[in-house]
């Protein structure tokens, strides 16, 4: 087994900012039960945080409020991760940049954890997109809009 770091390496955070990998969010849903969700807008803003954009109806939100700790399975570029957090909820990503005008939250993860859980693997994960092209750029546009926020400005939101 690996050792438990504080900090996502620098490998680690230029993947995570390219498109490609295969990220699933697990949350602990109001029965105690694992919620696990893939997610294609996460990026890393520093070694210990991550943004992501998750649609305003999930019910991953209302896990999250009611239990914040996060994890997260991180498969590219030949490498796995397991990445954990506590996650907060913050204003909706402006309209122009949103997954199809559906309103998207703001979630910003801070690491406390990241363990490799292989390294060295052969093949590059495969994901499969049925949603099309559009649906691929809608994505594309959430991830640069996180890219672009100061996490400065960030405040947690009521909701």
């Amino acid at each position: 087994m690996n050792p438990l770091v504080q900090n996502l390496s620098d490998s680690m955070r230029e993947s995570l900012n390219q498109p490609g990998s295969f990220v699933v969010l697990s949350t602990i849903d109001h029965a105690g039960f694992p919620s696990l969700i893939p997610v294609g807008s996460l990026v890393s803003r520093s070694p210990t945080l991550l943004l992501m954009g998750l649609r305003q109806s999930l019910r991953s939100l209302a896990n999250i409020q009611a239990n914040p700790n996060v994890g997260i399975l991180h498969i590219s570029h030949g490498n796995k991760a397991k990445i954990k957090g506590l996650a907060t909820i913050h204003g909706e990503i402006p309209a122009s940049d949103a997954y199809f005008g559906i309103p998207c939250r703001i979630v910003a993860v801070r690491v406390t954890g990241v363990e490799s859980i292989a390294t060295g693997v052969s093949v590059q994960p495969f994901v499969y997109w049925t949603w099309g092209v559009k649906h691929l750029e809608a994505l594309d546009s959430i991830r640069k809009y996180l890219l672009s926020v100061d996490p400065g400005s960030l405040a947690p939101s009521g909701t």
